[in-house]
């Protein structure tokens, strides 16, 4: 009998768990955790923009082809990340000043050295990024924290996680009905930065408050169900490494011990520009 592969979920949450099937959503949780902090110490291992870029596009195939995630939700989380390493970009540009002159923005030299180094965090911050979103995404919170338990975490910790993972989406939810029921009585968004600042203070307390009465309900909630009254905790699901899992960890070991050992061969030499 053919069996039917649950839809797809698609939301305007940038931080859910995607409720589909994919060669990453079948992948141990711990495994993809490893890997995430792999993702990172391999960041730093590399110091060429070329490999940087190579490894940002890796991680977007990833997300995209073997962990399924829908193309709109991953421009979602994308947009969030790239804005903030395009702004360190900017940022040294306009004061980095080391190496040799390359260009001008308008009054403004543009140096060597303060756009190789702005294009290195940009990437940096854009990986790091995207390969935690990428766990996000594909990692379904119970399992996780199977994982983390079976590691000897703490269920008290464990679940902290859990929740904050749980809570999330609910949270944008929140704030997403916040801005309509404000543009239903009539609030205007004014342009400019003073604009931006009175939006925000209009959201941060209806914000606050239910926040403040979600974390009530659910503190009562575990209190009535004797959450933490002993130290050992048992779960219905079992933790088991997948196949995939030691497959990419695998790779990925492989990877940090070339950079490690053999560097990055497109590092520009002294006095040469190169992205």
């Amino acid at each position: 009998m053919a069996t039917i592969a649950p839809a797809r979920r698609t939301s305007g949450n940038v931080i859910q768990y995607v409720r589909t099937t994919s060669a990453l959503h079948r992948m141990d949780a711990m495994s993809k955790l490893i890997a995430a902090f792999g993702v990172s110490l391999l960041v730093v291992l590399i110091n060429g923009n070329v490999e940087l870029l190579a490894l940002f596009l890796v991680v977007s195939l990833g997300a995209l082809v073997l962990g399924n995630v829908p193309p709109l939700q991953f421009l979602r989380g994308a947009r969030v990340f790239m804005i903030f390493g395009s702004g360190l970009l900017i940022f040294q540009l306009l004061f980095n000043h080391s190496g040799q002159p390359v260009g001008q923005l308008g009054p403004l030299g543009i140096y060597s050295g303060g756009l190789e180094f702005g294009i290195k965090k940009m990437l940096s911050i854009w990986v790091v990024a995207l390969s935690s979103f990428t766990f996000i995404w594909t990692t379904n919170p119970r399992s996780l924290i199977v994982g983390l338990v079976r590691f000897g975490i703490p269920y008290r910790f464990a679940w902290a996680l859990f929740l904050v993972m749980r809570f999330g989406p609910v949270f944008e939810d929140e704030l997403r009905i916040i801005k309509d029921a404000q543009r239903v009585r009539g609030f205007k968004r004014r342009g400019g930065v003073s604009g931006k600042i009175e939006q925000y203070k209009r959201y941060t307390i209806p914000m606050l408050v239910s926040m403040v009465r979600k974390a009530t309900n659910i503190a009562v909630a575990m209190d009535g169900r004797a959450f933490g009254a002993y130290p050992d905790r048992s779960f219905v699901d079992e933790f088991h490494w997948s196949r995939s899992g030691l497959v990419l960890l695998g790779l990925l070991l492989v990877a940090i011990l070339v950079a490690a050992v053999f560097g990055s061969p497109f590092v520009p030499k002294q006095g040469e520009f190169r992205f």
